[in-house]
């Protein structure tokens, strides 16, 4: 008797521009603003935006609120998830339009 075998399932690479790291899916290229970080006591404080996606963006700051500390990033809010080496992680709390993403949280 012949052993049946199954087919390999398909090859997903990722998109043109992603890394393949889940935390960067759907995450956009190219050139990221100037933004405005409002911390819980009210401070307002320009950060750059090192990258950014649906679900979150990476900020380059000297400010390294702890991790679970709620931020709002332009008109967005959301949390402190991870300290970078030039500043830290935030995941929104909403997943974010892509056509509305750069205009929520970037000053341009």
């Amino acid at each position: 008797m012949r052993k049946r075998t199954r087919p390999s399932p398909p090859t997903v690479r990722p998109a043109a521009g992603e890394r393949g790291d889940p935390q960067d899916a759907g995450a956009l290229q190219g050139r990221h603003g100037g933004a405005r970080l409002i911390l819980p006591n009210g401070l307002n404080i320009a950060c750059r935006v090192i990258d950014i996606s649906e679900s979150g963006a990476a900020i380059a700051t000297d400010q390294r609120p702890e991790i679970g500390t709620p931020v709002t990033i332009g008109k967005t809010p959301g949390r402190v998830v991870r300290h970078l080496e030039d500043g830290f992680a935030i995941e929104f709390m909403r997943l974010q339009h892509s056509d509305f993403l750069e205009e929520n949280v970037t000053d341009g």
